[in-house]
């Protein structure tokens, strides 16, 4: 199911923000510390047309704060960012929508990484999605 065939309205409240901004904070965060990296995928969040209803400014720090938990402090950092995915465990609409996000910016070819597809592969644990649903 692609992005735009979700309901609209269940993807404009502050809990799928924080959800999909999340997902891509995780998988971003995997591996090395790349700068350039950070700011790409920061970048794509802020330009992101299914969050395009929320201010891109307001996106950007949202990632860059859980960015800068997960390579601070991993197991804080990673705690806090799955509490902020786990927001929308139970919407499935909004927890799958997440997913897809974190999907199509943290890396648009589709290409991931072990330690990247751990990571989509734990948020969907987190939000009780099947991991096959997403090829992963």
């Amino acid at each position: 199911m692609p992005l735009a065939s979700a309901t609209p309205e269940a993807l404009r409240n502050t809990m799928f923000r924080d959800a999909a901004v999340g997902v891509c904070a995780l998988v971003s965060a995997t591996g090395a510390a790349d700068p350039a990296d950070r700011s790409r995928v920061a970048d794509r969040v802020g330009a992101a047309p299914v969050l395009d209803h929320f201010p891109a400014q307001d996106l950007r720090n949202l990632f860059e704060d859980n960015w800068l938990r997960l390579t601070l402090d991993p197991a804080f950092g990673r705690a806090y960012v799955l509490h902020q995915v786990a927001r929308v465990t139970g919407r499935p609409v909004q927890a799958r929508a997440a997913v897809r996000v974190g999907i199509e910016i943290a890396e648009p070819a589709g290409a991931f990484d072990t330690r990247e597809a751990a990571a989509l592969r734990e948020c969907c644990g987190v939000l009780r999605l099947a991991p096959d649903e997403f090829g992963l």
